[in-house]
């Protein structure tokens, strides 16, 4: 059976961020620069160039030592697997340049669990037989959620907004409280 889910990679999947800023300090530790943890929010006192963020990515994609799972994504993605025998569909806004390292990370920290990446920076292209996309960008979950699709918000700090909530979009605070949506889901026979 093929999996009607599809997840983001970065900040849902796996926590990238952490190994993002550890490269950007030893970037520009002789600088003087501060980096605040846990924020996407970095201060510097020089230039910070997207050059230079880009070569920290880079960098960071590559230290797959380093990089955790997220809390749950584990155990969410080998039961979608264990249950459809599908692969699991990640959709990353990932440069076409890091595929190799993309998929070795998505192999050393998911074993035994096939996916289907995509490496797209307009999501929805990628996702036209997919009826759920599991997010972590406010911005992008918008943009899903009004061609339709049903988005579930993985709460970060960096997706705050007061006021009410898209109607296609259901905010989780963790990803195994997604796990009752997708047992009605494979009830239903639309996982």
């Amino acid at each position: 059976m093929n999996l009607k889910i599809a997840f983001d990679m970065d900040g849902v999947l796996i926590n990238l961020m952490p190994v993002i800023q550890k490269h950007l300090f030893i970037m520009y530790q002789d600088a003087g620069t501060i980096i605040e943890n846990g924020t996407h929010k970095i201060k510097t006192s020089g230039n910070l160039s997207s050059n230079k963020v880009w070569k920290a990515i880079d960098r960071a994609y590559m230290d797959i030592d380093e990089i955790q799972p997220i809390h749950g994504a584990s155990t969410l993605v080998a039961a979608l697997h264990c249950f459809s025998e599908s692969p699991v569909r990640v959709v990353t806004a990932r440069p076409e340049r890091s595929r190799l390292i993309t998929e070795s990370t998505l192999i050393n920290k998911f074993p035994g669990v096939p996916f289907d990446l995509r490496m797209n920076q307009n999501k929805l292209l990628e996702l036209d037989d997919i009826g759920y996309f599991v997010e972590d960008r406010r911005k992008t979950a918008i943009d899903l959620a009004d061609a339709g699709k049903i988005v579930f918000l993985l709460d970060k700090p960096y997706n705050q907004v007061p006021g009410k909530e898209h109607e296609n979009i259901i905010r989780l605070y963790d990803l195994l409280h997604l796990s009752p949506h997708v047992t009605s889901f494979i009830k239903k026979g639309i996982a």
